[in-house]
């Protein structure tokens, strides 16, 4: 969380959130929120998939709350099952009318998802997001229950993890030290892991600043986990959220984003 100095908005980087957001959305159970995003995945050391993906939605909930919990800056979860409910909540898609994305090498028109209303989403060419990352657009036309709108964001230094390729076993006992490069300038860095045989299954997270370049999952963490050939390991990195209005929205959030993916063996 950011604090100003004097009078200004508190902002949380991580999220993109802020006081005066919070302020907007608290206590309301009837949200319209839209969020849009192009992100770039690669596994094995090879692009996999550019997309792009755009998400208008309202959302009738049983609570009044606005933010979940997520884990702290330098740290690690554990995640576990958990029964139970503090609330419920409905969602019926909301229409934008027609989206495009314009970034360096182009532009793409993310197509409406039949079965999820609401959703859109556009399989991008290979090249559309460059190595070096860039500035990307998106524009709505405006449709029924959301008015048009244009919102920018840029990310023009692509995280690289640089140790991927020497990671084909973690050793659970001896922790898991991480190493990247690049990345969206005062951001987080997502540090994701899991692991399954025929007995267990287990998974567990971490957040590190993009600046410190590296980080080490300690092993009382991987120790959570089960042995296995089944495993994953991932690190993303996503630019700070972007707020964007239309009407007939509460809330509309874009970012850019990378996931590098491998698959190693924990032992």
């Amino acid at each position: 969380m950011t604090l100003p100095v004097g009078n200004g908005v508190c902002t949380d980087a991580a999220t993109g959130e802020n006081g005066t957001i919070l302020s907007n959305l608290t206590g309301k159970s009837n949200i319209n929120a839209g969020s849009l995003f192009v992100f770039q995945e690669t596994a094995a050391g090879q692009p996999t998939a550019g997309v792009a993906f755009g998400e208008f939605q309202n959302v009738v909930t049983t609570t009044s709350s606005t933010v979940s919990g997520v884990t702290s800056i330098g740290s690690c979860t554990l995640l576990v099952n958990a029964t139970g409910s503090s609330g419920t909540s409905t969602s019926t898609g909301l229409d934008a009318g027609t989206i495009t994305v314009t970034g360096p090498a182009g532009s793409a028109t993310l197509a409406t998802i039949p079965i999820v209303a609401g959703a859109y989403e556009a399989q991008l060419p290979s090249g559309f997001i460059p190595a070096s990352g860039g500035s990307f657009t998106f524009k709505g036309t405006g449709g029924a229950q959301v008015g048009s709108f244009s919102v920018s964001v840029s990310y023009t230094s692509p995280l690289v993890w640089t140790n991927s390729g020497s990671i084909s076993t973690v050793t659970r006992a001896s922790g898991q030290t991480v190493n990247w490069t690049g990345g969206a300038s005062g951001s987080y860095v997502y540090i994701g892991g899991s692991s399954s045989n025929s007995q267990a299954s287990g998974s567990f997270v971490c957040y590190a600043p993009v600046s410190a370049g590296t980080f080490n999952i300690p092993s009382y963490v991987l120790l959570g986990l089960p042995a296995g050939t089944n495993g994953t390991l991932t690190l993303e990195n996503i630019t700070t959220p972007v707020s964007f209005t239309a009407s007939g929205l509460d809330y509309g959030t874009a970012f850019a984003g990378v996931s590098i993916g491998i698959s190693p063996t924990y032992q």
